[in-house]
């Protein structure tokens, strides 16, 4: 689960998304709720989940389907935006910040009908693929865990292994980790498997803020995804930068993890 906004969760799941998919195992993207900055709506074939999901299945080579992302936001300012519930308009909503759904804005009717949308999204991806890479959404301690559906409620009903990841070039990065981590839920803290840098442009650089999130969280590194040349506005196909992207994830990561993940087949949470 990611420290807050631009932690590196995306590159995470797209990237493992396509290793998975070049390994010939059938895999699904998943995230509950998506945030989608107007500024950022570029397709016009689906305009609700142009800049979210859309890539994951794409890095997956899956057709997209909204059970991939129930839930959109499609953001009017910075604070508001329009809910959508499997691309139908549902309600104006508020917004805790960039990527964070206020749900006690919600009447007792839209909170039905988000969580029967994600529980039945979930349940018919999961008997259609053999995989689910499941991201999160902003930061697990940013609101009550009740309030939670993106990161909590679908960690409570996958009980997926969790990966935490927060971006080093930001800076911060040791913080928001150790911060994040001893504000799980207790309910979450248990499935966490360790932690992942990205954006890292020197792996030395990090051996610091590793020690110090080691020695408060208790919990491995797993490893560093390397600063990406996508982020500095070199041109690239769609292809090119999901196959980009899965070779800095499987480079990044340690302890033979991308391996182990591929033969248990677990589900994988990338939030």
């Amino acid at each position: 689960m990611g420290t807050g906004p631009r932690a590196g969760k995306t590159i995470l799941s797209l990237g493992l998304c396509r290793s998975l998919t070049n390994r010939d195992i059938r895999v699904a993207p998943f995230k509950a709720i998506c945030v989608i900055q107007s500024e950022y709506i570029k397709d016009d074939k689906y305009p609700w989940y142009a800049y979210g999901i859309i890539h994951h299945a794409r890095a997956a080579r899956a057709p997209f389907t909204t059970l991939m992302n129930p839930v959109a936001i499609y953001t009017s300012d910075f604070i508001s935006g329009e809910l959508y519930i499997h691309g139908e308009p549902v309600q104006r909503i508020q917004l805790l910040n960039e990527d964070t759904l206020l749900t006690d804005s919600l009447n007792e009717e839209v909170c039905t009908l988000l969580t029967r949308a994600v529980e039945n999204a979930l349940y018919e991806l999961r008997s259609t693929y053999d995989y689910l890479v499941i991201e999160g959404a902003s930061s697990p301690s940013e609101v009550a865990p009740t309030e939670d559906f993106p990161n909590v409620y679908v960690n409570t009903l996958t009980r997926a292994p969790i990966l935490l990841s927060a971006s080093f070039s930001r800076g911060g990065s040791a913080a928001a980790m150790i911060g994040t981590g001893l504000m799980l839920p207790e309910q979450l803290r248990s499935r966490v498997q360790g932690f992942i840098l990205t954006d890292v442009r020197d792996l030395q650089s990090t051996l610091y803020a590793r020690q110090l999130i080691e020695r408060h969280l208790q919990l491995p590194f797993r490893g560093a995804i390397a600063h990406l040349p996508l982020w500095d506005g070199a041109s690239y196909s769609d292809e090119e930068a999901y196959e980009i992207i899965a070779r800095a994830v499987e480079n990044g990561l340690n302890d033979g993890l991308l391996q182990n993940i591929a033969i248990h087949k677990s589900i994988v949470s990338a939030c």
